[in-house]
């Protein structure tokens, strides 16, 4: 990769979306006022899925006092209804500037360093077939605990985050090229979004960002980790029926979107199998609530199964790699 010395700075899109979420989303934007990037080459669009806390007016004043400090390019997307992670994300994408090079996408209970910019455009500026960036992902109340270095897919086409829950001991210090990032913090090049698309908004909410990075290598596009860039995030470990429901569902849209067709037929000729094995170990584990929403989760993949083989046809006809170098990215950098 060649060198950038910031003679110019690339305008970049800072976009996240919120739900309820008024004292992270404040937070976060303590924490970008803060950034060393010329503010006039940043922009912050915000796109509340119609949050009863009162995080709209808060975002506001906030807003307002940012501006009072020289930033001008802010904009609050005011949503009457809750749309989702996806939806919302695209809402706000929907309104960068026409001059944003690159999109830095954050979930609002996140803090970033005041150096992760510019150590992600370094290496986007180096490569332009990098079409994201991964920053070092670490927990918020536990600094030297990773949330997680990106995407990596198992063997049978699970999404894993690399190094969640481990130590930073310094062991993934080194630049390295990943399957795709985790869309808690990513950077992503515009002309990438503009070819594979943004989230795809059936999803909702979780693994959605899993899809796109698998759109982009299908698309023959790069991600990189860049240990330099760090970003602190809160990253809710609590599970719930809601979760487990998306979680569950999800799993079949990215899988049947996006994976080689003999990892497709394993993971559906296993269903039941695996279903029943599941719904015993929450028995076991005396975790009942999560039964509903893994059923309903099941239920509802398998009605909306020809609408999502129709969107692997679109999927597949657009890739430029072949399902081999997809199958030698599993497991890739896992350790």
């Amino acid at each position: 990769m060649s060198s950038f010395n910031f003679k110019s700075y690339p305008f970049i899109s800072i976009i996240f979306p919120n739900w309820n979420g008024k004292k992270n989303t404040i937070g976060c934007l303590e924490s970008l006022e803060k950034l060393n990037y010329p503010k006039e080459k940043l922009e912050i669009i915000i796109a509340d899925n119609g949050s009863t806390d009162g995080s709209q007016e808060a975002i506001t004043t906030k807003f307002q006092q940012m501006k009072f400090q020289g930033w001008s390019n802010l904009i609050l997307i005011k949503i009457k209804e809750n749309l989702g992670h996806s939806a919302g994300t695209n809402r706000a994408y929907e309104k960068i500037s026409p001059e944003s090079k690159y999109v830095f996408k954050l979930d609002n209970d996140t803090k970033v360093e005041p150096q992760c910019l510019k150590e992600l455009i370094k290496v986007m500026e180096s490569d332009r077939n990098i079409g994201s960036s991964q920053p070092k992902l670490l927990l918020f109340y536990d600094s030297k605990i990773i949330d997680g270095l990106g995407i990596v897919l198992d063997q049978n086409g699970n999404a894993i985050q690399v190094g969640y829950k481990t130590k930073d001991e310094g062991q993934y210090n080194k630049l390295m090229e990943i399957f795709g990032a985790c869309s808690g913090a990513a950077m992503y090049r515009k002309k990438m979004l503009d070819e594979i698309g943004f989230f795809d908004e059936d999803f909702f909410a979780y693994f959605d960002d899993v899809d796109l990075a698998l759109r982009a290598k299908l698309r023959g596009w790069k991600c990189i980790y860049v240990p330099g860039a760090i970003v602190y995030h809160v990253h809710s470990a609590s599970n719930s029926i809601f979760k487990n429901y998306f979680l569950t569902r999800n799993k079949y849209y990215y899988i049947i979107k996006n994976l080689p067709l003999n990892t497709l037929f394993k993971f559906l000729i296993t269903r039941p199998i695996v279903i029943p094995s599941r719904i015993f170990s929450y028995i076991k584990d005396k975790k009942f609530f999560l039964i509903k929403g893994y059923l309903k989760g099941n239920i509802d993949a398998l009605k909306f199964l020809s609408k999502f083989f129709k969107k692997r046809k679109q999927v597949q006809s657009a890739k430029t790699i072949s399902n081999n170098e997809i199958k030698n990215w599993f497991n890739f950098n896992k350790n």
